[in-house]
């Protein structure tokens, strides 16, 4: 358990709030819970080999109390994210959940500070895949100038930029793939998708999926937020889930 001294309690009820109570200002790099996030944060979600590395639960728990989040706030929106992992209470966990965020009472407030925080973190992880296939790239190509490659051969008409360009979209389905059994939309705010390869696998063989996209397209195309995956484990072990939700269901959005 996190034990704050006086002085540290009587500067957190001095800070200012947004028009949602959540506190502003004083964050590391950027505004809202995001700032709250250190270098060492940001260069974990950037070198996370998958997305579950991002950030370990303790940190996470640290820093929504560092946002000014009770400890009671904190345990109840875990509650809310445990009922969404478990496949028999996802529809009251979607009812809690939808409450609580239209609502936004102090468990609200906490559910918007961790979407903010999951968002976040997410976002970093994608940087970091970038810098990753881009770090490929830049080797594939000396390789290919250099004649190394076999599947590359400037004599039977092959273009480098092509080449380079089709190889960089491949590498990017490797690093930010992610898929979902089950249509996109047909619930009313929190949806589950998985980044393993073939989709969830409980053991007897990988479920495969209805719909695949990019972890990028899915947040900037498809205008979805991160509720849990990166620094709150969500569903069962080889699912490898990353739980989104629709920004209209957001009650502060």
């Amino acid at each position: 358990m996190v034990k704050f001294g006086h002085d540290f309690v009587a500067a957190m009820l001095d800070r200012p709030r947004d028009e949602f109570g959540r506190f502003v200002g004083d964050g590391g790099g950027g505004g809202g819970i995001a700032g709250h996030m250190s270098d060492a944060d940001i260069s974990r979600a950037r070198d996370a080999s998958t997305p579950s590395g991002a950030m370990s639960n303790d940190r996470r728990h640290e820093i929504l109390s560092e946002a000014g989040h009770s400890e009671e706030a904190i345990r109840e929106t875990d509650e809310v994210l445990n009922m969404l992992s478990d496949t028999g209470a996802q529809e009251a966990g979607r009812e809690k959940l939808e409450g609580h965020l239209n609502a936004q009472d102090e468990v609200g407030k906490c559910l918007e500070d961790q979407i903010d925080l999951e968002s976040a973190l997410l976002d970093e992880y994608v940087t970091g895949a970038n810098e990753r296939v881009e770090r490929k790239i830049s080797s594939l190509r000396a390789d290919a100038e250099a004649g190394l490659l076999e599947e590359f051969d400037p004599s039977l008409g092959d273009d480098l930029d092509e080449f380079i360009n089709r190889e960089r979209r491949i590498e990017k389905r490797k690093e930010l793939h992610v898929g979902r059994k089950g249509e996109v939309g047909e619930t009313s705010s929190a949806e589950s998708w998985s980044t393993a390869t073939g989709g969830a696998d409980f053991g007897s063989g990988a479920a495969g999926y209805d719909v695949k996209s990019r972890l990028d397209v899915v947040r900037d195309k498809m205008d979805y937020d991160v509720l849990g995956g990166l620094g709150k484990m969500m569903g069962a072990p080889g699912e490898a889930e990353i739980t989104f939700i629709k920004r209209s269901a957001r009650g502060g959005v």
